[in-house]
């Protein structure tokens, strides 16, 4: 018995460290209700935003994150998916071949990403990789979409860490299934049959390499449909048993520590007497973490080290003139920034006090394991800050050797995340951001903080992020045409709670090493406080701020990147993959 679950309520570890939390998944109880056998795969999406009920009714959308395969209870081998965008797929001509080519080329490079970091890998014996689009029931999806989606996701090759083999991308359809009467063979719904019919424009590869039955039948028998008589029907690779988000009834006899789990996936399994076994065209995920060990290990390097370097900053206010840094004098300083190598000999690992003040105990790499580079991505605030993006800069930017990260903080109350995302949005999009990109919502405040009366409780920050998504599917609703991705920018605990919530899908921790640590208060918590280690499922980490004096040789090894900037108003960050940076289009 071979099955598998796909998910999009819920991240395929747990953080609990004990029993899963309410919004993850007990893959004990999975086991047993499936007779004792875990289940061998994971449809898990890689391209996608959350739709309008979802926000309404504040269930999380989750996205693949870095190291979420990491827990030895999950799954292994992983399917990609791409969630159905129905504005999208159904738009038609250079707008719908636009639309077809924009999604695929975010889906192959989100999963080129996962490689270079190494979380996902290729065994030796798998020649590519099926990649599911997923069609909602009813979307009539049109041939200018698909056969550009199917074109551009046929060119894509994954380099694929650690073997350094190359495999090519195959596309694949995920959707509805029907049939002409009780008992007939089943077959796609008809809308994707007549798009697959059709013929694409010249010179566009439009094979459909499998099927996905989304729909749940009993004793199903595929009938086989034949999109092009010298490839032959295409097979059927997967069928849905139970969707459990989409209402299936539990069955009986089902065990109470699976009950709060069914809601978050649906069962699928291989259609037995499929021409080879589907899971030979799936990835694998790996342990993956980005973080050193704890203090007082201060010699061992991270497994994952960091694969980009980059920079942030809202440019230092003008005193004489009363406003910002004006966007002419910020181009020989992003000119300044990309030219510039950063050098990392230090990582920061965790701290101790004693009778001379804190002690770094950062992990060191010197000589040949240094990490350096120039920075490729910019950090940036966006309008209405003092010291915003302009268009005319993100150009700059892109100029200067980087990419553009998109910010988003107006003060610190964590208020009006409806009205914030509205903003951030729209000014995105004026911006020339590209679709599938995020914006980082800034949390620039500890959370929950015994020490702080002014600190914001965790249930505020949860809120607020609850409605920068409800402003996001506003956004869309009142003509936005772009997808982007909800980022959060926060100490740990604060990106711990949107994970587990799947309220953002990017995630960037800030430097200040007393954010995000446990609470109560140990004696020691400088020692052990979170904020000092990389948060595990990490897009960015800033690990120096303003030329922090706790990090005296960090600074002086980067004295060059920092006098970039007046008064050395520069914070140095690192990234895994990609911070969801971008180049104004």
């Amino acid at each position: 018995m071979t099955y598998g679950v796909t998910c999009s309520r819920a991240h395929l570890d747990t953080l609990g460290g004990g029993l899963p939390g309410p919004d993850e998944i007990n893959w004990a109880g999975v086991s047993a209700w499936q007779n004792g056998v875990a289940p061998a795969f994971a449809g898990r999406y890689f391209l996608g935003t959350p739709t309008q009920p979802e926000a309404d009714l504040d269930i999380g959308f989750c996205l693949w994150s870095h190291g979420e395969g990491g827990d030895p209870a999950g799954p292994a081998a992983v399917v990609p998916l791409q969630r159905s965008e129905p504005d999208r797929q159904q738009a038609t001509g250079i707008l719908g071949a636009q639309f077809g080519a924009e999604d695929a080329h975010a889906v192959g490079a989100y999963l080129e990403r996962c490689a270079g970091v190494g979380d996902l890998v290729l065994p030796l014996d798998r020649y590519y990789v099926l990649v599911f689009l997923e069609v909602d029931s009813g979307v009539a999806m049109s041939v200018d979409y698909w056969s550009m989606w199917a074109h551009t996701v046929e060119g894509i090759v994954l380099d694929l860490h650690p073997q350094g083999l190359a495999r090519s991308l195959k596309p694949a359809i995920a959707c509805a299934f029907e049939q002409a009467a009780p008992g007939s063979p089943a077959l796609p719904e008809a809308s994707v049959q007549v798009c697959l019919s059709q013929p694409a424009p010249a010179g566009r590869h439009r094979t459909c390499y499998g099927f996905w039955c989304r729909t749940v039948l009993a004793t199903p028998v595929f009938g086989e449909f034949v999109q092009d008589p010298v490839e032959g029907p295409v097979p059927v690779r997967y069928r849905r048993t139970f969707d459990g988000p989409g209402g299936s009834p539990n069955p009986p006899g089902v065990p109470a520590s699976v009950l709060s789990t069914l809601p978050l996936i649906t069962v699928d399994e291989p259609v037995a007497g499929s021409p080879d076994d589907p899971l030979q065209y799936a990835l694998e995920a790996r342990p993956w973490n980005p973080a050193a060990p704890p203090p007082p290990d201060s010699a061992t390097a991270p497994a994952n080290l960091p694969t980009q370097f980059g920079v942030d900053l809202a440019y230092p206010f003008d005193a004489r003139t009363g406003v910002g840094t004006r966007v002419p004098d910020r181009k020989p300083m992003a000119e300044c920034m990309g030219s510039t190598p950063m050098l990392i000999r230090r990582l920061p690992a965790g701290v101790v006090s004693n009778k001379f003040g804190p002690l770094d105990l950062g992990t060191w790499r010197d000589g040949a394991d240094a990490l350096s580079g120039r920075p490729s991505f910019c950090g940036r605030y966006m309008a209405p800050h003092f010291n915003s993006l302009t268009r005319e800069e993100a150009f700059d930017i892109f100029v200067a050797g980087m990419a553009v990260v998109s910010i988003w903080q107006l003060g610190r109350e964590m208020l009006d995340g409806f009205g914030h995302a509205l903003q951030a949005f729209a000014a995105a999009e004026a911006l020339g951001q590209p679709p599938h990109t995020p914006v980082y919502f800034a949390t620039d405040v500890t959370v929950d903080d015994p020490r702080d009366p002014g600190s914001p409780s965790m249930q505020r920050v949860t809120d607020y992020y609850r409605d920068v998504r409800r402003g996001y599917r506003q956004y869309r609703t009142a003509g936005g045409t772009t997808p982007y991705y909800i980022g959060a920018y926060g100490p740990a605990n604060v990106l711990d709670m949107v994970y587990r919530g799947g309220l953002a899908t990017h995630f960037w921790q800030p430097w200040p090493p007393n954010w995000g640590p446990p609470v109560p208060f140990p004696p020691d918590w400088t020692l052990i406080a979170t904020g000092w280690r990389a948060w595990p499922h990490l897009n960015a980490w800033q690990i120096l701020l303003c030329a922090n004096s706790d990090q005296p040789a960090l600074v002086a090894d980067n004295h060059a990147i920092l006098s970039c900037v007046p008064a050395n108003d520069l914070d140095l960050n690192v990234a895994w993959g990609d911070p969801g940076s971008w180049f104004p289009r």
